[in-house]
């Protein structure tokens, strides 16, 4: 698993690394980290060079955000516990490279001590542990991951409303390290309403624990039926997002050791974000849209990529993958979807221009209308 996992960190490293604001530095830990929690770790002097990390998940039952800056193995920083945001400041050391220990003297806004947290890292860049009040008295668990987010400006009714969408990722090992599956999910905030919200976020999240633990028992088989591991990293591309429209496409990459190739499949959905409901293809196009598609994209995938493929397509339906951007719609058909498994993904794009005689002039896509390239 040793090429699945560096390519996994070299992704969550890329994925995660955000610029946010730094926090306004916390009182220095008093004593080093042995003192701290009774446990020894290798840790390494400031480097000079400062990591800024947000990090959010659950303190107990409470909602738990943590900003912190890391600088070698010293860590400052912020936080912020439940719905009423009780916040204070934090500061200790952390084994942040190897994925090692973490402790942190938390301190309220005052300057008194109130607490420690102590926590591991993982592989996924998650970090879990405990929290003890400063008198010993209380012990509640932690669990945070970093995440990093793209804002959306929506003009909507004369104003502007901010969209933030959130990257969040969990992932599963095999118990003998044949296979990982990563999830990379978004979360999107800045709507309507909290109910809308979790609308459109249902439609996003990983499958339930039963179907990713089936998953995960499949490529375990796989992996010794030919000797080799895979990994599986489930990911996701905002396509668009105005106040009509949000068009997001998942992807599924299989990679495998055995080989070093990659298998992609993806799946696009089209929503209204007003209502958390995916548009129908009557909504985005008009006139005699299936026949001008059909005709078009035959003709296109009879020499897709140079070779005489000789293939037809049958028309669009309500699965059909179609990417919508600002200017113009693409067609990505999987591998072994509309054609030989072996020419792989195939996509297809039209500009705003080519689709005028099929735009819905009263749908999402009448931004489109008139549109020349």
């Amino acid at each position: 698993m040793k090429t699945s996992l560096s390519v996994f960190l070299l992704f969550c490293l890329l994925l995660f690394s955000c610029d946010t604001n730094p926090s306004e530095s916390a009182a220095s830990a008093s004593g080093s980290l042995a003192n701290m929690t009774g446990n020894s770790v290798r840790s390494s002097p400031s480097t000079g060079f400062e990591r800024s990390l947000l990090l959010k998940g659950k303190l107990g039952e409470d909602l738990l955000e943590m900003r912190l800056n890391i600088n070698g193995s010293l860590v400052t920083g912020q936080y912020q516990v439940g719905e009423d945001q009780k916040s204070g400041r934090i500061s200790g050391e952390t084994d942040y490279v190897n994925y090692q220990r973490l402790a942190m003297k938390e301190f309220s806004e005052g300057g008194t001590h109130t607490g420690t947290f102590t926590g591991e890292w993982n592989e996924a860049q998650q970090l879990s542990g405990e929290w003890v009040s400063a008198d010993g008295s209380r012990h509640t668990p932690f669990l945070v991951q970093p995440e990093t987010a793209s804002l959306y400006y929506v003009e909507e009714g004369g104003k502007t409303r901010e969209i933030r969408v959130a990257y969040r990722s969990t992932a599963m090992d095999a118990p003998d390290k044949s296979c990982r599956i990563t999830y990379v999910f978004p979360s999107f905030e800045g709507f309507a309403s909290a109910q809308l919200e979790r609308n459109i976020n249902e439609q996003f999240k990983p499958a339930p624990v039963a179907a990713r633990a089936a998953e995960l028992e499949a490529c375990m088989a796989h992996g010794k039926k030919d000797g080799q591991g895979s990994s599986i990293t489930y990911s996701f591309s905002v396509n668009s997002l105005s106040a009509e429209l949000l068009s997001v496409s998942l992807h599924r990459d299989e990679f495998s050791i055995e080989t070093e190739k990659s298998l992609r499949h993806s799946q696009t959905k089209n929503i209204d974000p007003r209502t958390g409901i995916p548009y129908s293809l009557n909504q985005l196009f008009a006139g005699d849209y299936q026949a001008f598609f059909k005709t078009s994209v035959t003709e296109y995938l009879r020499t897709y990529a140079g070779h005489e493929l000789g293939l037809t397509f049958e028309g669009l339906d309500e699965k059909s993958n179609i990417n919508i951007y600002s200017d113009q719609i693409v067609f990505h058909f999987n591998p072994g979807e509309n054609g030989p498994f072996s020419a792989g993904e195939m996509r297809i794009s039209f500009t705003a221009e080519q689709i005028q005689p099929v735009l819905n002039a009263a749908g999402p896509l009448r931004f489109m209308v008139g549109r020349a390239d």
